[in-house]
């Protein structure tokens, strides 16, 4: 339902999202397919921020959560019979201009300048599923390519340091693999992902799973 009266400063209501509107200068490209993707699958589980516009002369102006804006507007134009897309969560301020943008630039840099610790990204992702995290099995599959064999770099020209390597037990044996470009280096990534599908087990490394597809495979190259 349609508000009728101002919000309160610091209240928090529920408002179809054809009342907003997006901040007019946002520098943000953000993925609202991804955002859209969430929300289906988890529903929208905190409130986007709108300045109330008595400072500006912009009434109702999204300043964080411009993408979840526009998320719920491509929904509701795919599955208009979706009572979900109806009404937006939305917490309210009355800002200046000078703090109506400071809040959109923190907004978008506390996002862009933060860091995964990948493991537990991981471990997360493989708890509950790729589904409405914003990340697909093909990015999951990656991760943890990534973390079961770090590709390192070919040495600058002139450098004899050996490389070091990760930190963990010392292995008996160690190996370097160099690629001569990205060809050679997605064929090694599609055969250690299809390693993965066939020795699924969790506490399987690169290098276990590697073993025993050699050993099962010992007779055929003989």
């Amino acid at each position: 339902m349609a508000s009728t009266t101002a919000p309160a400063v610091g209240t928090t209501t529920h408002i179809q999202p054809s009342e907003l509107n997006v901040f007019h200068r946002n520098a943000r490209i953000g993925d609202v397919d991804a955002i859209a993707g969430s929300l289906k699958a988890n529903g929208q589980f905190k409130p986007i921020c709108v300045n109330i516009g008595t400072h500006t002369g912009r009434p109702n102006e999204v300043l964080a959560g411009n993408h979840t804006l526009k998320a719920f507007r491509n929904l509701a134009e795919q599955d208009p019979f979706d009572d979900r897309w109806n009404e937006i969560a939305v917490h309210w301020v009355d800002v200046d201009e000078d703090m109506a943008t400071r809040i959109v630039l923190v907004d978008n840099r506390a996002f862009d300048s933060g860091e995964f610790d990948a493991d537990t990204l991981v471990a997360l992702l493989n708890e509950v599923g790729t589904t409405g995290t914003g990340y697909t099995d093909a990015d999951l599959d990656d991760l943890e390519v990534a973390l079961d064999r770090p590709i390192q770099a070919p040495p600058e020209e002139g450098e004899t340091e050996p490389p070091q390597m990760p930190p963990g037990d010392d292995p008996a044996v160690a190996f370097t693999i160099t690629f001569d470009d990205e060809e050679q280096q997605e064929v090694w990534f599609s055969f250690v992902k299809w390693l993965k599908k066939e020795h699924p087990d969790p506490e399987l490394t690169v290098a276990d799973r590697l073993d025993i597809h050699l050993t099962e495979t010992e007779g055929d190259r003989t």
